[in-house]
């Protein structure tokens, strides 16, 4: 290689080679950790907080409904396993298949949708017990590293736990949102706000939890929007950061300060964290109110999504 009338030395010719190889793949590296940002996410995760066990994820695309029923099947994963005490498999389902929307038996179609959604809040729930673990531990030793404190201030930032007065972190408030959602409320408010994933802000945005975003350009504005509002419906990446920013919503939000109440006091007491009981605080969630508890409680009573509670409960 020559510049200018000088020719490269071999050294440096070898060098540059191997920045043509590597930069590529680092950047298809750094993609991938764009769609998984914490390394709880490429090793398994061991809760002390609360019993939790996850197995080290797996990225799925599959195109099709079929492939994607296909995968589950493989492994043998139903939702009865799960109901009888088995894991779910760590699939993560990245966006739906393209034909997702197609006719199928609704049984089928709400058998697929739960067990697409059920390892991604898993894997959220993972994220949060790592989370809370590590919370634990700096709280019992305040002589923490300049690392940690980085870390610890982005978690109060994060979850809206600094005192207003003060500016310090309030230690009691991080550590009630810092904590798990009981899956059957996850799959139950999935299920309704999407239309079982058929919706299109979830086809187009990865969005299955409705959630309002105002910042222009972060979202899909609803076609039945009324005049002289500005709110969109936030779209995502993946169906894992919908999951992730659908969690970080209930356990930050204001309107949400009674549900996290209620699951710390349950927790203190010793008793199982349940969608069915939390449920009762998600009347602001929706313009529908107390209606729309009964709806999410229905949804999880007639699809006997109560037992999935059992993988952050114990068994």
């Amino acid at each position: 290689m020559t510049h200018k009338g000088r020719t490269t030395p071999p050294v440096l010719l070898h060098l540059l080679v191997l920045l043509a190889v590597v930069l590529p793949a680092l950047g298809m590296a750094a993609l991938v950790m764009d769609m998984q940002p914490t390394a709880q996410l490429r090793a398994p995760v061991t809760a002390t907080s609360r019993p939790l066990i996850l197995a080290q994820p797996k990225l799925i695309r599959p195109r099709t409904v079929s492939g994607l029923s296909s995968r589950y099947e493989s492994v043998g994963y139903t939702l009865e396993s799960v109901r009888a005490g088995d894991p779910p498999p760590a699939f993560v389902l990245m966006t739906l298949p393209g034909d997702w929307t197609k006719e199928m038996p609704s049984e089928v179609r709400k058998s697929l949708f739960f067990r697409a959604l059920l390892p991604l809040v898993m894997q959220v729930n993972g994220e949060i017990a790592a989370a809370r673990d590590r919370l634990i531990a700096l709280r019992d030793h305040p002589d923490m590293s300049r690392r940690d404190r980085v870390w610890l201030n982005r978690m109060a930032e994060r979850y809206n736990a600094i005192d207003g007065r003060t500016g310090a972190i309030d230690w009691d408030e991080l550590m009630r949102r810092v904590d798990l959602v009981p899956p059957s409320l996850a799959l139950a408010q999935g299920a309704l706000e999407s239309g079982w994933g058929r919706s299109r802000f979830a086809r187009q945005g990865n969005a299955l939890f409705g959630q309002w975003t105002w910042t222009e350009g972060a979202g899909i504005v609803p076609k039945d929007r009324e005049d002289g509002k500005t709110h969109s419906v936030r779209s995502y990446r993946s169906l894992l950061a919908s999951v992730r920013g659908y969690m970080t919503n209930l356990n930050s939000a204001g309107p949400y300060a009674r549900l996290r109440k209620a699951r710390e006091q349950a927790a203190a007491a010793g008793k199982p964290v349940t969608g069915q009981e939390l449920a009762a605080y998600l009347d602001r969630y929706s313009e529908e109110g107390e209606v729309y508890v009964k709806k999410v409680r229905s949804m999880i009573s007639v699809n006997k999504l109560g037992p999935m509670d059992q993988l952050i409960n114990g068994r």
